[in-house]
Parts: structure tokens; C-alpha cells; sequence
């Protein structure tokens, strides 16, 4: 069946139908891993695929939202596939990300395709972060909303870390990175929950050197009065520079006592 013909089937209230459907879809040849740097314009594959799905883009929005899991990962996986020419869907793709009850795989697959519709000068980190912090999102680390949520608060750090390791996996293969490291560090140094800054560190962290020009700015927050956003300002000068030698003047920065120190320097010579 054509791909006009497998979106319908996704309606269809029998499961098995949406089941073949969905299989059908994604067992296409498919473009979603390329990377950004590749020329879509260009592409005629690209262009007729477009031309068919255009027209679906408001069916496939409305999918997103589907009972079924299945139906809204394909869904999400078509509109990435369009890239630029679906960024107006971009509001139902955050919606997927920020949604603490979504399968934790349909949410990353939303998240790559936050990247791929948005065109590459555009960033997307601040985005999700700022949405996050609004609605204080359990994914981003606040006490109250883990305790809200039945979490133990202090698993938050370990939480907060793998999520912005994630988001950096992700962020690393969009094409996005140069135009994102920016803005990342004007979240982590803005009016932000302490917890929303520490997440966008981590994900400067997980760039590595590829975060290089955030590094200047990175040291003033070591003197920041929350422990969360003082300990990930740290973690990412060493993620970014690979450099054991900095081991010292950060310790002394934070101001730990000598015991601490010592067993801190310890710590970032036997990683780095």
C-alpha cells in the first residue's frame, strides 16, 4: 500500500490493521538517521516524499495523540522524516516530550524529531528546558515534583544527569550543536530552577569538547549558590576539556576543604 493508504489504516479501529500499518511504515526505506548536514533540498527521494505527505501532516498531528503507542511513534517517525516542511508540527512533537506518561522511547524519537523539523539556526534545547522548568517536570529534577510523583529526591542528581546525557546523544547527531551550546549556557546561567540549569550543564557535559566556547562561562557558576548547578558547572569543565590539571583550582573554586579536595582531585585524575 501506498503511504497515503497505510496513514488511514493508523485510524483504523482495529488493532491489528493499525499493527500492519504501522509495521509497513516503518520497515520503509527511511532517511530520519541521516544527518543534518545532508543535502534534503537536493534530494529528489526527499522532494516526492514530501509532495505525498503534505497533505496528511494535520492527520498525522492529530496521531500523535492516538491511544495507541505504536500509531504515535509512527506518526512521529513520518513527520520527522519531512524535516523543515513539517515544522509546524513542532508544538505536538514538544507536547510528546514533556509528557512524564509517555513511553520513554516514543518520547527520544519525539525529541529527534523536535531536531529534525527545526532548521539548524534555530535552537531547540532552550525550548524543551524552558517547558520543563515551567511545568516543573519530574524528567527535569525538582524535590517537590518527585516527591509529588513517589520519587526519592535523592536519586535526583542521577535522574537529572541521564536525562541530560539523553538529551545530549540527541543533540550531537541533529546538526544543532554549534548553534544550541549558546543558548544551553544562557539557561544554565538564567532564572531557572536550580534543577532546569543543572540539566541544561549536563547536556553541555555530554557535548564534550564540542561545547569548547562554553567553557569561560562555566567557571563563574562554581560559585553559584545551588549545590545542583555548582557540582554539574564542575562535572562539565572536565566532560568538555578532558583536563585532570583543572582538578585543583575547581576543587578550590568550590571551596572544599582540604580532606575533600584531596579525595575530589583524586576523583577527576583517575577519570580524566
Amino acid at each position: 500500500a501506498d503511504l497515503t493508504t497505510l496513514v488511514r489504516q493508523l485510524r483504523s479501529r482495529n488493532p491489528q490493521v493499525r499493527h500492519n500499518a504501522a509495521t509497513a511504515v516503518q520497515s520503509r526505506p527511511t532517511t530520519d538517521l541521516l544527518s543534518g548536514a545532508w543535502d534534503w533540498d537536493g534530494d529528489p527521494e526527499f522532494q516526492q516524499y514530501c509532495r505525498e505527505m503534505k497533505p496528511l501532516l494535520g492527520e498525522l498531528c492529530a496521531l500523535t495523540r492516538h491511544s495507541d503507542g505504536e500509531v504515535r511513534q509512527t506518526a512521529v517517525r513520518l513527520i520527522a522524516d519531512m524535516r523543515k516542511e513539517a515544522s509546524c508540527a513542532i508544538h505536538e512533537l514538544q507536547e510528546i516530550v514533556l509528557n512524564e506518561r509517555e513511553d520513554p522511547l516514543i518520547r527520544l524519537v519525539a525529541l529527534s524529531a523536535m531536531f529534525a523539523v527545526t532548521p539548524e539556526t534555530t535552537p531547540v534545547m532552550p525550548r524543551i528546558l524552558s517547558a520543563m522548568d515551567s511545568i516543573g517536570a519530574v524528567v527535569t529534577g525538582s524535590e517537590a515534583g518527585a516527591s509529588d510523583a513517589g520519587l526519592d529526591a535523592s536519586l535526583l542528581p542521577i535522574s537529572i544527569g541521564m536525562t541530560g546525557f539523553y538529551l545530549a546523544i540527541e543533540l550531537t547527531g541533529s546538526g544543532h550543536t554549534m548553534v544550541e551550546v549558546p543558548h544551553l549556557m544562557t539557561v544554565a546561567s538564567g532564572k531557572y530552577r536550580p534543577e532546569t540549569r543543572a540539566l541544561s550543564l549536563f547536556v553541555l557535559a555530554g557535548l564534550g569538547p564540542e561545547a569548547q566556547d562554553a567553557v569561560p562561562q562555566l567557571w563563574p557558576l562554581l560559585d553559584d549558590r545551588s549545590e545542583y548547578v555548582r557540582l554539574a558547572a564542575a562535572n562539565a569543565i572536565f566532560e568538555i576539556t578532558q583536563d585532570s590539571s583543572l582538578a585543583d583550582p575547581v576543587a578550590r573554586r568550590l571551596k572544599l576543604d582540604l580532606r575533600q579536595r584531596v579525595t575530589f582531585v583524586e576523583e577527576v585524575v583517575a577519570r580524566f
